[in-house]
């Protein structure tokens, strides 16, 4: 909002876009660029605090959406406001994910392992990036306490699981083994009646030569 005039000439391009989109009315777009001015009228009076204490952090949905949402002086602008903010941002969180994974990754290290790691890596990444800020909790220390009997059925889960793809491995090969079968069945049936069509071709053809 530091360039007022940048901001309302694209507000501008937006509105006629959403409009040839049929995604608002005329009177709606007309309305919401007068609320914009409005706004970025008092962005230095009224508005100054919430936008100079704006963190680049802090998320820019919710920012927008506790200015507005609840003040029927901008209710047009809110409505163009959420159209926008349903689009897509970027990829740059999900991105930022993955290079943390990529960090955190060993060699064969199991999916369940990297999310353990990540839940912890983000608790700690909530608290401040210190661990002497981190709430323990009942449900913390609870799960501690049973981390060793869940160890052990995730193991008895882990082989029951590895059991029945082996079965159904066996299964399939069994399957496969018994369709190659009929097929060579079918092939040397068909060869058979074949080599018996040709005899009899054979014998017509000479029946008809000798009358």
């Amino acid at each position: 909002m530091h360039n007022t005039s940048t901001s309302e000439a694209r507000m501008g391009d937006l509105l006629v876009l959403l409009h040839q989109l049929n995604r608002i009315t005329s009177d709606v777009a007309d309305t919401a660029q007068a609320q914009l001015f409005a706004l970025c009228a008092n962005v230095a009076t009224v508005f100054k605090d919430r936008f100079t204490h704006f963190s680049r952090d802090e998320d820019l949905c919710k920012f927008y959406f506790d200015l507005l949402a609840c003040d029927d002086r901008f209710k047009e602008l809110c409505t163009v406001v959420k159209l926008v903010m349903v689009l897509s941002h970027g990829n740059a969180a999900e991105e930022g994910g993955f290079s943390i994974n990529k960090e955190l990754l060993i060699d064969n290290m199991h999916k369940e392992t990297v999310v353990a790691q990540r839940v912890v890596f983000d608790a700690i990444q909530n608290a401040g990036m210190d661990i002497k800020n981190v709430n323990i909790t009942h449900q913390m220390v609870s799960a501690v306490r049973q981390s060793s009997a869940a160890y052990m059925t995730a193991m008895e889960t882990k082989q029951r699981d590895r059991a029945g793809e082996e079965q159904n491995m066996r299964e399939q090969r069994k399957c496969k083994d018994l369709i190659s079968s009929l097929q060579q069945q079918k092939r040397l049936k068909l060869d058979e009646l074949k080599s018996q069509t040709q005899e009899l071709d054979k014998q017509i053809a000479e029946l008809k030569a000798s009358k």
